[in-house]
């Protein structure tokens, strides 16, 4: 099918002409004080000084001033490309019609980007193609007609969000297969598709009857060696947890406020799964962001199947700059599919991931995007922090306190070293090239940002921590903490399984100091965990004083009973040194009190660790859902915004 104002048969963008050379023609041309694609919004009763500051907005940024007036909330999406095709004199199609009509064919993803042109065949209109023309493409196409009357046989104009979604789901089928598949394919090493590797299984099994028939015949000694073992790797990151809470705070450098001019397109995904409850808060919160709404591009990515999240989004009557993308249901369903399905269709050079009941701080994108200009191309990951609400009961404290010790004191320390980043789930934010160099994300691996943290390392990239920070809600009961837990635990396992497959291509990879921070925050957090019920009976036989009755061999059985003691003690100790220096760097050294109860939360934490590694013998790719409850986020600002669309864009 031949081009259609400005827009090739593979989606890409053919440069236009010169805007100064542009005249509009065509008998429904209002005013020549206004670009074409807008003057004849004058007739609708759009004021004379809105249209003006849709043009000087639109002269600044680039864009077509179409757009300014959308993003600003002027004029609805669907009310404006309705009007346009009244004054070019075509039938336009809403998205019902649109689908129904539609024969996409072979949809590439930068077809679907840019959602100007589809095809189409029978249905509804018999005509040729739908398209939604912006700037100097709209005199494009009043050109075309003018000289060819015919094509307005063939031509419709549809919404951009309506083609967009049109072209997606003609291309699910491949855009699901390559979500499932890319990564497998590319590095089927990196892929925790198979949770462990014929070599893997041989040598585990070849290491656990070693240890059992060492064992057997010497007990004593077996006893001692995994002591040293355990006692090794217990005290390795007791070690990063002291080294970390010693190294002053680096104090960020903040950046001039650079002109929305100077700013790129961002993406924002919000990868969503029965969270209907959490839309009208989510949006109020991203309707925040100190970004101009024509640089932006949220995609809400929703499963096909879920009818509360899309119906409360739809309820919203929301636009641009928000967009739904629905991912066709399929196996694995977790978040890490859904955002590779996304992946492909964003249009922006960075990319950020929020969950649903996130509020991120407003200056978040700008802040990211100078420490991405400051830290050079090399800097493929920018993680913002993750601030728990000091509300809820004894798990919420817990879980404040462990995300403070994390994001404000392990994470910088291990930033500044340049040592691989286990990310946080929320508010990462990438170089969109970066991210497609090294896969995606893996849509097998149940907590994917510990994975994408360390494949990033491995391919030669670095990630930093900025202070900006996004604010969310901890697990609102035992269970509901046990299953999250539970499923992080057993995602760390899994990225430490499929990056150990070849341990010298890994230290290669990674250098010795990124090599062995792996060891100790991925692998040696896990074992930990796992080994923290032994050394806690180890640690209250001793202070029970009753190692005499219990140690097997005299003084040498108390003397492992009191290293096992001492391990148990410096634990607690680098745990709470961690957690209340990131309290005191929050401002919310009041809490700190909440630690003497470490301990307890500590054996919930084996237990999930437990629990983990049974999942992951009978269902490694089980996602449990954490729901989440809503809290106070300013939903006026959500109906102020959709107040002035018009059209709803979904």
């Amino acid at each position: 099918m031949a081009s259609l104002t400005g827009i090739g048969e593979g989606g890409e963008r053919v440069p236009p002409r010169p805007a100064a050379r542009r005249r509009p023609i065509g008998a429904r041309e209002t005013s020549s004080r206004w670009p074409s694609d807008i003057a004849f919004l004058a007739r609708l009763g759009i004021a004379p000084a809105v249209l003006d500051d849709a043009c000087a907005r639109a002269a600044r940024l680039g864009i077509a001033p179409a757009d300014a007036l959308v993003c600003a909330g002027a004029i609805g999406e669907t009310t404006y490309f309705q009007a346009l095709a009244g004054s070019l004199g075509l039938p336009f199609l809403d998205a019902d019609r649109l689908a129904a009509a539609a024969r996409p064919g072979m949809v590439p993803a930068a077809a679907i980007r840019h959602g100007r042109l589809v095809g189409l065949a029978g249905g509804v209109t018999g005509r040729g193609a739908a398209t939604a023309p912006l700037g100097p493409e709209v005199d494009d196409l009043r050109r075309l007609l003018a000289e060819k009357p015919h094509l307005a046989r063939q031509i419709a104009i549809a919404t951009p969000s309506s083609i967009r979604t049109v072209l997606t789901a003609a291309a699910g089928e491949s855009l699901t297969a390559s979500a499932r598949e890319g990564l497998a394919r590319r590095f089927p090493e990196m892929s925790a598709l198979a949770v462990l590797t014929r070599l893997q299984r041989l040598a585990l099994a070849g290491t656990l009857g070693l240890v059992a028939a060492a064992g057997i015949v010497f007990p004593g000694a077996m006893l001692v060696l995994l002591n040293i073992v355990l006692t090794l790797v217990f005290l390795a990151v007791v070690a990063v947890r002291i080294l970390a809470v010693m190294k002053p705070q680096m104090r960020e450098r903040r950046a001039a406020r650079a002109p929305d001019e100077a700013l790129p397109v961002y993406s924002v995904l919000v990868p969503l799964y029965r969270e209907g409850a959490m839309v009208a808060g989510l949006v109020a919160a991203l309707g925040r962001l100190d970004y101009p709404p024509e640089r932006l591009d949220i995609k809400l990515v929703v499963e096909a199947d879920d009818a509360e999240t899309r119906g409360a989004i739809a309820a919203l009557g929301i636009g641009p700059p928000f967009e739904v993308v629905v991912v066709p249901p399929s196996q694995p369903r977790t978040k890490p599919k859904a955002l590779a399905f996304a992946l492909p269709l964003v249009r922006g050079d960075f990319v950020v991931v929020y969950d649903a009941e996130d509020r991120p701080d407003p200056d978040q994108l700008r802040v990211a995007l100078a420490a991405f200009w400051r830290g050079g191309p090399k800097l493929g990951c920018v993680q913002g922090r993750l601030d728990i609400d000091p509300e809820g009961g004894w798990i919420a404290g817990q879980f404040l306190a462990e995300y403070a010790g994390q994001f404000h004191v392990l994470l910088p320390f291990l930033a500044m070293m340049r040592l691989p980043l286990p990310l946080g789930g929320t508010s990462n934010h990438f170089r969109r090239e970066v991210l497609e160099r090294i896969g995606g994300w893996d849509p097998f691996n149940v907590t994917e940002d510990a994975d994408i943290g360390q494949r990033l390392a491995r391919f030669g990239y670095r990630a930093a921590v900025i202070a900006s920070a996004t604010r969310e809600t901890a697990p609102g009961s035992f269970g509901v903490w046990l299953r999250q837990r539970t499923r992080w635990m057993k995602g760390w396992m899994q990225t430490y399984l499929v990056h150990m497959r070849r341990p010298r291509r890994l230290l290669a990879d990674l250098n010795p100091a990124g090599f062995l921070a792996l060891q100790v925050m991925v692998g040696g957090m896990v074992l930990s965990a796992l080994v923290h019920p032994v050394f806690l009976v180890a640690g209250v036989v001793v202070l029970a004083g009753l190692a005499d009755l219990v140690a097997a061999n005299g003084v040498f059985g108390r003397v492992l009973l009191g290293i096992d003691a001492f391990n148990l003690v410096a634990g607690y100790a680098g745990a709470i040194a961690v957690a209340a220096v990131g309290l005191e760097r929050r401002r919310a050294g009041r809490l700190v009190g909440r630690l003497v109860t470490l301990p307890v939360y500590w054996v919930l934490i084996s237990l999930a660790a437990y629990r983990a590694v049974y999942q992951l013998w009978r269902d490694p790719f089980l996602w449990e859902k954490t729901p989440h409850e809503p809290t106070s986020q300013g939903d006026d600002t959500v109906r102020s915004r959709a107040s002035g669309r018009g059209g709803s864009r979904h």
